[in-house]
């Protein structure tokens, strides 16, 4: 089975994902968090970050249309609750 985050990604734009109240609280301490950081700590960057392909045995430097467009789609503002 998938785990909750995926399917919650999978169905961003679609449909609500229903959810837990031990995901409900992760979910506020991420919005706190961030929050608190001014933005630092960003628990939707992993897309971004997963373009450098860094546990490569060859990483490679993205292109800035990979990081244009995936860019787009990061960001703790684009969370919908």
């Amino acid at each position: 089975s998938k785990s909750l985050i995926s399917r919650i990604n999978n169905a961003a734009g679609d449909h609500w994902v229903d959810i837990d109240p031990e995901t409900e609280n992760l979910l506020n301490l991420c919005q706190e968090l961030n929050f608190v950081t001014r933005g630092a700590f960003d628990p939707t960057s992993l897309a971004i970050l997963k373009l450098w392909n860094w546990k490569s045995d060859k990483p490679s430097i993205p292109d800035s249309d990979s990081i244009e467009r995936t860019m787009a789609s990061v960001g703790w503002n684009h969370v919908q609750r």
